[in-house]
């Protein structure tokens, strides 16, 4: 669904920033293993000494999962961290404002403390509503796509639209090769 797009619309950013002379094992630690865990046993490995836009069409997916799956997830934890500061900012402020404010609860013939403790505990409570509800708010509407670019279902079909490309003309190539050998032998003997 939309979490799976996100990951692959993360995951083709990635892709698009490395040069395709890397390696696959270039990639960050985090990369390489995720990528591992998403591919058959043994076929990791025969991917380790090559470049990233040698990587078949069938394993390329488990690819840019792998990539987008951090920067994803990274982009949700920046969007925690910053909420959670945000808030935390205006918490400490409200709860400076309460102290000077609680002063004039004595006026009121009102034990200060019992007051005091009463409205930290709601605006305390309060905080941890109003972190939950602003960071999913800030985490459906923060699609991450800059305006005008595709949406990552289009920019995914238009990358497997040219990893087959490519493709097949390195197949073509291949038997054209071969086409050629055979002449050769052929004429040879």
């Amino acid at each position: 669904g939309a979490h799976n797009a996100r990951i692959q619309y993360f995951g083709l950013k990635v892709w698009q920033r490395l040069s395709p002379e890397w390696l696959v094992s270039d990639l960050p630690e985090h990369a390489q293993s995720a990528f591992a865990k998403k591919l058959p046993e043994g076929r990791f490995e025969a991917y380790q000494d090559a470049r990233i836009n040698q990587i078949q069409l069938r394993d390329w997916r488990a690819l840019i999962d792998a990539l987008g799956g951090y920067e994803l997830s990274e982009f949700y934890r920046e969007i925690f961290l910053r909420t959670i500061s945000s808030l935390w900012i205006e918490y400490i402020t409200e709860m400076e404002a309460l102290r000077v404010k609680i002063g004039l609860e004595a006026y009121a013939q009102r034990d200060p403390l019992v007051a005091y403790k009463t409205q930290a505990s709601e605006m305390f409570q309060n905080l941890f509503t109003q972190m939950q509800r602003d960071v999913v708010t800030r985490m459906f509407k923060n699609r991450g796509i800059p305006k005008g670019q595709k949406e990552p279902r289009l920019a995914l079909i238009d990358k497997v639209r040219e990893i087959r490309r490519e493709n097949l003309m390195e197949e073509q190539q291949a038997d054209d090769a071969e086409e050629d050998e055979a002449m050769a032998f052929e004429a040879g003997s």
